[in-house]
């Protein structure tokens, strides 16, 4: 009896608080992005940050400025515009004022993909005010899932253009009252992020299936898509933009040696499962009731967002109108019936609690743990080797220092005046050099081969004179595992179970400093350089 009446008292606070419960929730979340963003370092933040510098101080660089192995490559950078935005604005707000505007692109684009839906697509909800649709359980599960890849990193603004851009053709009326609006949305798309060439694959299903199904098509269309393409092409790198582009998408190396590239399936997030469950059962179920347009545009981004986790957001923007209009119809099948409006009522609410339990451990175990054990995290939470780059700095090197791949961005911000043999940048970078003995063909091939003793370090080191190896500690990972096992499905190699610190000390190597995320290693023998 004192259960029930405890549980009726806690029913009745939240029917007359729901607006403050609902402020506190989206102001908590607001919060935690905001603080994340300050206090995670995406790994390609250090170059960004001076290659801004660079386009301020001598204007865009034709060639790679980085690093040793592919300087005379042709170095393209999507999203030089936010590259310049953050050395404006970092000596004076350092990662605030980034965190903040990005924190408010995301919940922008979420207010975006909503804006795509009527009032009466929330009859299942039973809003008592226009707000309440943010604690809409399919709404909770994107703003988790989203939260796990925030930082200060130009993919955001990419997101934010997505959801305009998706707004504008799947909103009635809204293509015939700003179609020629759209060559400026890419032209601002393409100088902030290469994720335009999804938007224009967009554009052209959407001016395809009106010309070919719904027999709506014209010239004018035909203009617009033009402008598009052309609008891609205003920016400092022209053609090579869209090289740079092809190189990426055509690569399927990166699905198996970098995380972020990596399929979905090998990513294990319950906010993902349980939107993806959800979207595509209620999609699939009320496929009648959906226009065909977005039906089939939704499983071409469904396998898209499968292919590499990195895709998954721009699925998420896109289908969350689609699931909750699915979940809308759902109801209005089953409201007349006493007790099918009373089953979706239990199971609806269950859903919510839900997603409001995911929603808050995420920001716990994003911010909030790392807060509570250690105080206000270190930028870069303990993954950067912050102490052994000083330590480098005290040795005054003269010689190039090997790293970790995702160090390389780090690095050419704190080691000034140094390069790298590879970084963040240049996974998909392959040419043929003018002077093959200075330079390589693909510094990222030959970084993979060193880590699997393809190639041999110590003829890199001559070919480079790399005097320090600068190498994370090894601990258990699962991801890395992962990684490891997928590289193995890949190659015939021998050699699958290498050590490359372990080649380093038999082969005239020492470890001259070490802490707990990282060992520098120095060469004892430099007699064959």
């Amino acid at each position: 009896m004192i259960t029930f009446e405890a549980f009726r008292r806690f029913k009745s606070f939240i029917a007359r608080n729901q607006l403050f419960l609902l402020f506190i929730l989206t102001y908590f979340t607001f919060v935690t992005y905001f603080l994340r963003g300050i206090s995670s370092l995406d790994p390609d933040f250090g170059w960004r940050l001076k290659f801004g510098q660079m386009v301020i101080d001598s204007g865009i660089p034709k060639t790679d400025p980085f690093s040793y192995t592919m300087p005379s490559f042709p170095f393209v950078d999507h999203s030089w515009l936010f590259s310049v935005f953050a050395a404006l604005t970092y000596p004076v707000f350092a990662n605030i004022l980034l965190s903040l505007l990005l924190a408010f692109a995301i919940f922008t684009a979420v207010i975006l993909s909503n804006k795509r839906l009527k009032e009466s697509d929330f009859g299942h909800c039973n809003l008592n005010f226009r707000w309440e649709r943010w604690v809409h359980p399919m709404t909770l599960a994107v703003l988790t899932f989203l939260l796990l890849f925030f930082a200060v990193r130009a993919q955001i603004v990419s997101w934010l253009i997505f959801s305009f851009l998706m707004l504008i053709l799947f909103t009635k009326d809204y293509y015939f009252r700003f179609k020629y609006f759209l060559p400026v949305v890419f032209l601002v798309w393409a100088n902030f992020h290469g994720g335009y060439s999804i938007g224009l694959f967009i554009l052209g299903y959407f001016l395809a299936f009106r010309y070919l199904i719904n027999k709506k098509g014209s010239w004018k269309d035909v203009l617009v898509l033009f402008l598009c393409i052309a609008a891609t092409l205003v920016t400092p790198y022209g053609l090579a933009g869209w090289r740079e582009v092809a190189s990426s998408v055509l690569d399927s190396r990166l699905r198996y040696t970098i995380a972020e590239w990596m399929p979905s399936v090998t990513f294990f997030d319950l906010s993902m499962i349980f939107y993806i469950s959800m979207s595509t059962f209620m999609v699939f179920y009320k496929r009648r009731e959906i226009p065909k347009i977005q039906f089939y545009l939704f499983w071409a981004l469904f396998i898209f967002a499968l292919s590499s986790r990195r895709n998954m957001p721009y699925f998420m923007l896109y289908s969350l109108p689609l699931t909750v209009v699915a979940v809308e119809k759902l109801y209005q099948e089953v409201k007349d019936k006493s007790v099918g409006r009373e089953r979706f009522s239990i199971a609806f609410n269950f859903l919510r609690i839900f997603a409001v339990i995911l929603l808050f451990g995420q920001l716990y175990f994003s911010y909030w743990r790392a807060y509570t054990q250690r105080g206000v995290p270190s930028r870069g939470g303990g993954f950067y080797p912050e102490s052994a780059v000083s330590f480098l700095k005290s040795e005054n090197l003269s010689d190039e220092t090997f790293s970790s791949y995702g160090w390389g961005g780090y690095l050419i911000w704190k080691l000034p005046g140094k390069r790298i043999f590879v970084d963040g940048r240049m996974p998909s970078w392959k040419f043929n050099p003018a002077d093959s003995s200075r330079e390589t063909t693909s510094a990222y091939s030959d970084y993979l081969n060193i880590e699997n003793g393809e190639l041999d370090f110590n003829s890199q080191a001559n070919k480079y004179s790399i005097g320090h190896v600068l190498w994370p500690v090894e601990k258990p990972s699962f991801f890395g595992s992962l990684g490891k096992k997928a590289r193995k499905l890949f190659t015939t190699s021998e050699k699958a179970d290498f050590s490359f610190t372990k080649y380093l000390l038999e082969n005239g190597w020492k470890i001259i400093y070490s802490d707990e995320t990282s060992v520098v290693y120095k060469r004892i023998d430099k007699s064959t350089w």
